[in-house]
């Protein structure tokens, strides 16, 4: 098996059992975890709740056409693009959706986890902590960038995981060499290419909603 396999198989295996709790996994929605792990009068209640709470959720979820915008100041080798994010948006859903740059270098824009914070491959260098939410690493970024070929002591304190910082402001966001993005050099290139269009962050459950944005 090749090295890179070989990596996101076991980094996956490592964040299922640090994230897994019961019912909590992070892979099992929250709307329908009474349907699959309640009791039975648990999953009684959530069949016939499940619609009366959907446009609660939606609502909650959805932004309005006033969503504000940031600037985020993207620099590889090539230079530095800048494109909008809408507020509340992963910062690797917002680069895919734009299509001007990509979080990943390489192969890895075929072989990455397609958001889950596993592969370690959206790994990029984020100045403006205040601007990203969650401002410090949480569980899922911890444990992946401590994961080789990440080195928290060779690398920058700034790496985050683009699948897993929410923008709340303009950033200069810097992307490095490497399938992992875990080099010193800059990335020669942060070209956009997507092999599974909007299926790329179908996992995205955070981001607010493009469509109601336009």
């Amino acid at each position: 098996m090749k090295p890179v396999a070989i990596s996101l198989v076991v980094s996956t295996m490592l964040l299922l059992l640090v994230s897994t709790r019961r019912c909590n996994a992070f892979f099992v929605p929250v709307g329908i975890r009474p349907l699959i792990c309640g009791t039975r009068a648990d999953r009684f209640s959530g069949l016939f709740s499940s619609q009366s709470g959907m446009k609660e959720s939606e609502s909650s979820t959805n932004p309005t056409i006033s969503t504000p915008k940031h600037t985020i100041r993207w620099t590889n080798e090539e230079g530095t693009i800048e494109f909008e994010a809408y507020d509340g948006e992963l910062l690797r859903t917002a680069a895919l959706r734009r299509g001007i740059v990509s979080p990943h270098n390489g192969k890895s824009k075929l072989i990455n986890c397609r958001g889950l914070g596993t592969c370690g491959t959206c790994a990029v260098e984020i100045e403006g902590s205040d601007a990203i939410e969650p401002s410090e690493k949480n569980n899922k970024e911890r444990l992946r960038l401590s994961f080789p070929p990440h080195n928290p002591e060779r690398q920058s304190p700034r790496l985050r995981l683009a699948c897993q910082a929410q923008v709340r402001g303009d950033l200069q966001v810097t992307k490095r060499a490497g399938f992992w993005g875990q080099y010193e050099d800059l990335s020669p290139s942060s070209e956009y290419e997507t092999y599974f269009g909007d299926l790329e962050y179908l996992l995205d459950s955070r981001s607010p909603d493009e469509g109601t944005n336009r």
